[in-house]
């Protein structure tokens, strides 16, 4: 699963939460990647920990005459403690707020131009390759209108399901996930699919509903996607280790 923070951004996230200075939304952001990330946890604690050494023999140095409460290291430091005692107590306090840990769906389908081509006929392949173009350009209402009048005039069953796929691509990317599963799984009813167009449809699909939040369904796409064993196996099995880590935390 990707992170949201390298090292210097969590430490960055970590003062700022000392500092009393995040978001509710961006402490939940911080404690969800604490959760996702166990290596960040630890990292986590041994930071705030190192915090809290700190400024307890800054305090300690503190001249007779200042109140330790009047210092903002003093602050600073029960901060650091709270923190270690709510990092102790992470999994209770996730569990009592109700917070789910989910797989997450790609950003983006990035088209591979050369081997979609590779499922049509040869005949097909320029004119698709064209259009594939278009949509790795972004120029995405001349993609459509091109692929469009390509399903048209098709004459194989390869090339309408490429251009169906490609169509499909274009509104998952563009943040249409329901219209995008509803063509993948028009693609999945065909029953002249390659061997190739079925694992990127069923792979295609499981991000669709994903972002749909049908988690259980995309689960099964990705099962198939792992048993099919072909060119998604990789990024088939990573999804599933998120489902494996959500079952355990969850």
């Amino acid at each position: 699963m990707r992170s949201r923070y390298n090292y210097s951004d969590l430490d960055e996230q970590i003062r700022h939460y000392i500092n009393g200075t995040l978001t509710q939304e961006e402490i939940d952001q911080l404690w969800a990647e604490l959760l996702r990330q166990p290596e960040y946890m630890e990292y986590f604690k041994t930071s705030v920990n190192l915090h809290a050494v700190a400024k307890e023999e800054q305090v300690a140095n503190l001249p007779a005459k200042q109140e330790p409460g009047q210092n903002p290291w003093v602050r600073l430091m029960a901060a650091a403690v709270l923190l270690i005692a709510m990092a102790a107590g992470f999994f209770l306090w996730y569990d009592q707020q109700s917070v789910q840990v989910v797989p997450e769906a790609i950003d983006r389908i990035e088209l591979d131009i050369m081997r979609s081509a590779a499922e049509v006929p040869e005949q097909d392949q320029q004119p698709l390759q064209q259009a594939l173009m278009m949509v790795a350009d972004e120029q995405t209402d001349q993609a459509r209108k091109f692929l469009d009048s390509l399903r048209s005039a098709a004459h194989s069953g390869e090339l309408k399901i490429e251009t169906v796929i490609t169509r499909a691509v274009i509104d998952y990317n563009e943040g249409h996930y329901a219209h995008a599963g509803e063509l993948f799984e028009q693609v999945l009813n065909r029953p002249d699919l390659s061997p190739g167009q079925r694992e990127r449809a069923h792979w295609y699909l499981a991000q669709a509903l994903l972002r749909l939040e049908e988690y259980e369904q995309a689960r099964q796409h990705a099962e198939t996607v792992r048993d099919i064993d072909g060119a998604y196996y990789r990024a088939a099995r990573r999804l599933l280790d998120q489902y494996d880590m959500m079952d355990n935390y969850n």
